[in-house]
C-alpha cells in the first residue's frame, strides 16, 4: 500500500470522525443546554469542512502528479 493511499484513507477517516463528533456534540449540547458541547460541536464540524477541502486539494494534486 502506497503512502498516497494511506494518506487518503487517513483523511477520509479523520473527516468522518470529525463530522460524527460534531453531530454528537451538537445533539448533546441541545439536550443539556450546554454551551461547551455546542462549541465543541461547531469546532468539530468546521474541522470536518476544512478536512474535506484539504482532501479535495490533495486528490487534485496527486492526480496531476500521477
Amino acid at each position: 500500500m502506497s503512502l498516497k493511499t494511506i494518506h487518503i484513507v487517513f483523511i477520509i477517516s479523520a473527516t468522518a470522525l470529525s463530522f460524527l463528533l460534531g453531530l454528537w456534540a451538537l445533539k448533546r449540547g441541545i439536550e443539556d443546554a450546554s454551551g461547551t458541547m455546542m462549541g465543541i460541536g461547531m469546532i468539530a464540524l468546521i474541522s470536518g469542512i476544512i478536512l474535506v477541502m484539504y482532501g479535495v486539494t490533495f486528490w487534485r494534486k496527486i492526480k496531476r502528479l500521477a
